[in-house]
C-alpha cells in the first residue's frame, strides 16, 4: 500500500503549472460598472507576480 504522506508522482500533465515555463497570464472581463473590483483584483494578481490582460488598458483603439 502507497505511503500516502508522500506526494504523488507527476505523470507528464500538460496542464500543470511546471509543465512550462511559461509565466501565467490572466485575461479579466469585467462589465463597465465593475470598472473598479476589476483594477482592484488586476493589481492584486500583478502583485502576486501574475501578468493581466484587460480593456482598455491593453487595447489599443480601433485594433480586432
Amino acid at each position: 500500500m502507497a505511503n500516502r504522506a508522500e506526494p504523488e508522482e507527476s505523470h507528464g500533465n500538460a496542464g500543470s503549472a511546471t509543465a512550462t515555463a511559461e509565466p501565467a497570464r490572466v485575461f479579466i472581463s469585467y462589465a463597465s460598472q465593475d470598472k473598479r473590483a476589476a483594477e482592484a483584483i488586476c493589481e492584486a494578481l500583478e502583485n502576486a507576480a501574475l501578468a493581466c490582460w484587460m480593456a482598455p488598458r491593453n487595447v489599443t483603439p480601433g485594433e480586432l
